[in-house]
């Protein structure tokens, strides 16, 4: 090929090449906005909202504790919303129980062996625990008006340590660390219900070393027992502190679990999850907060987690380069590859992608 013939082959592509950002996704979206659709058709791969959803419950529970922690709890806008009957630490948590319960279910149910179970949730939990703990020694001690020597050598230090590595019996008190807080002494308070997850994990194994989350019916026969066991002798079910609210985070969990076991069954609308809040914020007879208040956060996180209308991308929409490369035949060289800011998930992309 000459080269004044190969310096004029640019110019023979088709002018298709900007293509609007996200226009790949709209008929998906659109389809998805009028035809309800199956949890499982979008319950695949890592294209959710999952991340940003835990994210915004961290800060959520961040921003109660600053007001809980100083004595202004009366102030959370949660509590002002919902008029007194839930706070941002408890949706906020209870938000993390479904999603636990979603992704740990879904976790076995891919990969039913026990080994390899333990081991993926010793990795996600105790290094960054254990490194908290840690810290949190270090911080209290430098905060402490008690020596170091005997900050070290306080039979509280040391348990602190110990039951908050394990993860089963954490505990929050270091001697004399910040004395002049509103709840002196007092550490890593949230914490509190790192036991009972640990806990729900074990029943979860539980349940897929039994087959359960193999066999819908089965699991669901087992769900609706358990609700009515719970119902008749509360005691029969052990999780401390026995308290209504770790009661219901345990049922978020569940919950969760069995959205994954019944994914082809449950049905993902935007316009449900539009009722859903709705019912939540405006609680008409009572309806929004009790006793449905927890399954209607449950389908209103899973939509928003995962279903297309909702689903915040950062530029995935590669797709738009095959349909250009396809309409570009005629090209006797490949399309350039996307920048580098771009690639595989573009996080520093030029903007948002809705699919």
């Amino acid at each position: 090929m000459s080269r004044r013939r190969w310096l004029l082959l640019p110019l023979a592509r088709p002018a298709t090449v900007a293509m609007p950002h996200g226009a790949c996704q709209e008929p998906e979206r659109v389809a998805a906005l009028t035809v309800p659709s199956p949890l499982s058709r979008h319950a695949h791969g890592r294209d959710n909202n999952f991340n940003l959803i835990r994210f915004v419950a961290a800060t959520t529970v961040i921003l109660f504790h600053s007001y809980a922690l100083t004595g202004n709890d009366k102030y959370d806008p949660v509590r002002r919303l919902t008029g007194g009957a839930a706070d941002g630490g408890y949706v906020a948590v209870m938000v993390f129980f479904v999603v636990s319960g979603f992704l740990v279910t879904k976790s076995f149910v891919r990969q039913p062996s026990v080994p390899a179970f333990v081991a993926a949730r010793v990795l996600r939990i105790y290094p960054g625990l254990v490194l908290a703990a840690v810290l949190t020694v270090v911080i209290a001690g430098a905060s402490s008006t008690v020596p170091w020597q005997s900050f070290l050598r306080d039979p509280l230090t040391r348990e602190y340590l110990l039951a908050t590595m394990s993860g089963w019996d954490v505990r929050d008190r270091l001697p004399g660390a910040f004395a002049s807080n509103p709840f002196p002494h007092a550490v890593n308070g949230s914490l509190w219900t790192l036991p009972i997850e640990l806990k729900l994990y074990l029943g979860c194994l539980l349940a897929g070393v039994c087959t359960l989350l193999h066999r819908p019916w089965l699991f669901n026969a087992a769900f609706v027992a358990g609700i009515v066991l719970f119902a008749w002798h509360p005691e029969w079910f052990p999780i401390r502190p026995e308290i209504d609210v770790v009661r219901e985070f345990g049922l978020a969990f569940a919950l969760g679990a069995l959205a994954w076991v019944n994914r082809d069954r449950v049905v993902l609308s935007p316009w449900l999850a539009l009722g859903a809040l709705l019912l939540i914020v405006f609680n008409p007879w009572g309806l929004g907060r009790r006793p449905f208040f927890v399954p209607l956060v449950a389908y209103l996180v899973l939509a928003l987690a995962l279903h297309p209308w909702f689903r915040f991308r950062s530029s995935r929409c590669s797709c738009r380069r095959i349909r250009v490369a396809a309409r570009s035949r005629s090209l006797s060289r490949p399309l350039p590859p996307p920048p580098f800011w771009r690639y595989r998930r573009g996080i520093w992309s030029s903007g948002p992608c809705l699919a």
